[in-house]
């Protein structure tokens, strides 16, 4: 920010950096609206056998706009999808003992003491379907031109 503070002025950059409600809908109670946002992650990941870099990995994650809680993630080697969004959404939705079952066991020299507060923890009973009045669609956005149809997220019921 401090370049095009430079370049444009203080008051011109400050504007392109804020936020506007008409850009963007941001929820007014829990589950009405989830952002989904796809990032590399920027750790080297090393074959075994080879001992040579491999591809990075990628972190799809959905949070709530009311609460900017994270409601689900998906960590793949792929680039981001129609899949990685439909996998994030499938954690959204379910509680998450089965991911900290995977993180034991994929972990098995973590603490026992951190593991037990993972388990406690209060975003183990974070999941829900987004909010659907009358089978309508509920809002999804995501990032980097992923963006699923519309009609893929049609509620049924």
């Amino acid at each position: 920010m401090e370049k095009k503070i430079r370049r444009i002025g203080k008051r011109n950059a400050e504007k392109d950096f804020e936020l506007s409600e008409s850009e963007f809908p941001h929820g007014d109670f829990a589950l009405q609206s989830v952002q989904i946002d796809h990032t590399p992650i920027d750790v080297l990941v090393v074959d075994s056998d080879s001992r040579l870099v491999t591809e990075r990995p990628y972190l799809t994650v959905a949070f709530d706009s009311h609460t900017r809680c994270v409601l689900g993630y998906y960590l793949t080697y792929d680039k981001p999808s129609r899949l990685s969004i439909a996998m994030t959404l499938d954690n959204c939705v379910h509680d998450k003992s089965q991911s900290l079952e995977k993180v034991r066991i994929a972990f098995p020299s973590l603490e026992e003491q951190k593991f037990v507060q993972l388990e406690q923890s209060a975003w183990r009973d974070v999941y829900g379907l987004p909010f659907t009045p009358l089978h309508s669609y509920f809002s999804v956005h995501c990032s980097q031109g992923v963006t699923p149809d519309r009609y893929q997220f049609r509620m049924l019921g």
